[in-house]
């Protein structure tokens, strides 16, 4: 049985977590050949993982980056297959020798509005996550809210979506109070919302000495020049840029506290992270990270900044989490149960 895997974003964060962690913990019988499409910038780094050396994997090297017209040629180029998978929605158009396809959609926002893309890149992913669930067998989701969204917008594709939650590690990592700063860990994009965090920081005490730490990819560098120009508090804001993990495992150890401003998501990893670290976590009050969150963080309403000023607050002047039940929402997202569930759904469609 052979199944070709799309591995190009396993490095990435967000998506490259979640492919990452569930191909880490597969170990399959030699029935199944996985062919892995990766670059050959990242050829070094993925022999070294977990999954490649636990199972039966061959390298097919791609020039292309995800979402590239090019890629749409170098997909004609694949050979025959039983399963095709993709971790997001980038499919192959002209590309149609296997039996079965399931693709991976985290969520939609690129087709919401006001969440920074353009319309003709609005129009660009209707047609690939349309097309998406046209021919997959199967599509995986990772949240009850994303489900509802893609059945808002797609619904006589609804009966193919499958929820399986992201997962963490499900233990308490060592943690520090050393430093005085709150956290933020994400892409630089307008649907993460910075706008209101960075409205919100302004607005503390300015005898007050925390800092602000921006964590994450650098994907705009004119969003965040916009935002940081003339901020008041621009001297205590450091922005890191993409950092190992091991110095993102310092960051959450060493914070305040962790801050997830989204106005959307899919799903909603710092959440979880910050737990692991015992850390209390203000996020917005949006369906997915109140998924996550449960009972267990403080909440604030997405462009009310006066309000999340004052959770911020709340945690300066000595908030504590419930550690109890942090212990308890974590046993809800477990990356070992989510990879179970991804084996099984592979399987069950090879067996058909």
């Amino acid at each position: 049985m052979t199944i070709i895997i799309d591995c190009r974003l396993i490095f990435s964060s967000g998506i490259g977590t979640y492919l990452l962690n569930i191909l880490n913990l597969f170990s399959c019988s030699n029935e199944w050949a996985f062919k892995c499409i990766i670059t050959e910038g990242m050829k070094e780094q993925f022999l070294k993982t977990d999954f490649f050396i636990n199972n039966k994997v061959e390298i097919i090297l791609f020039k292309s980056k995800p979402f590239s017209l090019t890629e749409q040629l170098e997909f004609r180029q694949l050979p025959n297959c039983q399963l095709y998978w993709t971790p997001t929605w980038n499919i192959p158009f002209f590309y149609h020798r296997y039996r079965k396809l399931i693709v991976t959609i985290h969520d939609i926002c690129p087709l919401i509005k006001n969440m920074g893309y353009s319309r003709p890149k609005r129009a660009m992913a209707y047609i690939y996550i349309n097309y998406a669930l046209f021919v997959a067998s199967k599509v995986i989701t990772v949240s009850q809210f994303s489900k509802q969204e893609i059945g808002r917008l797609f619904k006589k594709y609804s009966y193919k979506l499958n929820v399986i939650y992201n997962g963490s590690e499900g233990i308490f990592y060592n943690s520090n109070n050393q430093d005085d700063y709150i956290l933020f860990v994400g892409s630089i994009r307008p649907h993460k919302n910075l706008a209101d965090l960075l409205a919100a920081f302004a607005l503390l005490d300015g005898s007050s000495q925390t800092r602000l730490v921006i964590c994450g990819k650098m994907d705009n560098h004119e969003l965040l020049s916009t935002l940081l120009n003339e901020h008041p508090k621009k001297d205590k804001i450091l922005v890191t840029g993409f950092v190992t993990k091991e110095d993102l495992k310092n960051y959450y150890s060493n914070c305040r506290a962790v801050i997830v401003p989204s106005k959307y998501e899919g799903f909603g990893l710092p959440v979880l992270e910050a737990m692991q670290y015992q850390k209390p976590v203000i996020c917005s009050n949006i369906g997915p990270l109140k998924e996550v969150g449960g009972n267990c963080v403080l909440y604030f309403t997405p462009g009310n900044h006066k309000e999340l000023t004052q959770q911020i607050i709340n945690v300066l002047n000595g908030y504590q989490p419930n550690k109890l039940c942090y212990q308890q929402q974590l046993k809800f997202f477990s990356w070992q149960t989510a990879a179970e569930k991804h084996h099984n759904i592979l399987n069950n469609l090879l067996e058909q």
